[in-house]
């Protein structure tokens, strides 16, 4: 028995011996990923999902967030698809809406999605490479499920590796399968040193297994990311600092579209600071923009039609965001008010009536409803109206009161 149980754990080093891996640590040696890694990373590890013609789920690979809206994948996973999205843990989709950046050669592209909510936490890059035989934790969508960590070790860094002549990929212990390619290989702080590529597995064996290095993804971010320091700088001057400052804000915007001019969401926010700003024929020019890259982006026919001088043009605009978002209160308001400016009182009235179901206690809604009632001289549902708005916003109920008696003395 003493025998067979040391030839028994001699095989282990045997197989890594042939394998190239050395004489490492078997895995219920290994440590316990720490729990506080695992919470870092599993939000930050997607799954990318390609869709066909008929919008049925044509391939599944991992991916994994290196920015709010940056997600590092194998070209391979993506493959040029028409349509695709993401989908984070929990059975939460976002759509892909464009390809940043690719390198075909190591098989990387960076992709931009929807801005998750609430937002995920990027994983950081490594500075430098773990050496062979470190522990590195794998983290993967297997089958396009929610995400999963493994541990494994470097086993060594090949450079002949065809198609990837000249990269030094690295090789590691696990088995991984192609649902696996795209997702991120990290060191024992958590930091991104490489990118699994599961294709290669075909080409030696079920037991090799490579990832692209750390270098060039790298290589292939760095612009995107010096292009998005004047977009975070907008968000931040935006949304962080104490007083938005829109036009510090539109500037960083700009620079962003000065280096990509499809970049739809730099776009809208140079629409929006010019809103802000009550730069309307810079606003409605922006916006212009914003619907040609992003057809469905519905704040942008909101400021789009508090931009036209045209009753309707701006009801066409406030037209189609419900068409986008039907239950949207604040477009039937405004849709409200624009039907009152143009006299077309009973339409106006429709509008408030559902901004007032989808939302029943929004006041501003409330109060100009009343005041439509008085228009088309329908005193007893202004009445109520006021009745509604004291139990809401008493300034606006005394404001509808005096619309009321100034009503009613102009009836005597």
């Amino acid at each position: 028995m003493a025998n067979l149980a040391q030839k028994k754990s001699a095989l282990p080093k045997l197989a890594c011996a042939l394998l190239g891996l050395g004489a490492f640590p078997s895995l219920t040696q290994q440590t316990a990923i720490p729990p506080e890694l695992i919470k870092r990373i599993q939000p930050a590890t997607v799954s990318i999902v390609t869709l066909d013609a008929n919008s049925a789920d044509s391939s599944r690979g991992s991916g994994f967030f290196i920015g709010e809206n940056l997600i590092i994948t194998c070209k391979h996973v993506y493959g040029g698809a028409s349509r695709s999205k993401v989908r984070l843990a929990g059975d939460r989709f976002y759509p892909i809406q464009r390809v940043l950046a690719e390198d075909k050669e190591s098989d990387l592209i960076v992709l931009e999605v929807e801005r998750p909510s609430p937002p995920i936490q990027p994983l950081a890059l490594a500075k430098t490479l773990p050496n062979v035989g470190e522990i590195v934790y794998l983290s993967f969508c297997p089958s396009g499920l929610d995400p999963a960590i493994d541990q494994s070790l470097v086993s060594a860094y090949q450079r002949d590796v065809p198609k990837f002549a000249g990269l030094d990929l690295m090789q590691f212990s696990s088995a991984v399968y192609q649902s696996c390619s795209g997702g991120p290989i990290l060191n024992q702080q958590g930091q991104v040193v490489g990118v699994i590529d599961a294709r290669l597995k075909s080409q030696f064996g079920e037991n090799i297994n490579f990832a692209i290095p750390l270098s060039r993804l790298t290589d292939l971010i760095a612009p995107v990311l010096f292009e998005n320091i004047s977009y975070a700088l907008g968000i931040a001057l935006l949304y962080v600092v104490r007083e938005p400052n829109y036009e510090e804000a539109r500037n960083n915007f700009k620079k962003v579209v000065e280096q990509d001019s499809s970049h739809g969401e730099a776009w809208f926010y140079i629409a929006y600071c010019h809103y802000k700003l009550g730069e309307k024929a810079e606003a409605l020019e922006a916006c212009k923009k914003v619907l040609t890259l992003r057809p469905d982006e519905v704040e942008a026919y909101m400021i789009s039609a508090w931009a036209y001088q045209q009753y309707g043009e701006q009801i066409e605009m406030y037209k189609r965001a419900l068409e986008l978002k039907p239950d949207y209160a604040e477009a039937y308001f405004r849709l409200g008010l624009v039907y009152r400016d143009a006299g077309k009182y009973p339409k106006a009235q429709e509008a408030m009536n559902e901004a007032v179901r989808l939302e029943p206690e929004y006041a501003k809604a409330h109060y100009h409803l009343g005041t439509i009632y008085l228009l088309q001289d329908d005193e007893e549902s202004a009445q109520e109206e006021y009745e509604i708005l004291q139990k809401l916003d008493a300034d606006l109920a005394k404001q509808l009161l005096r619309a009321i008696e100034a009503f009613k003395r102009a009836k005597k």
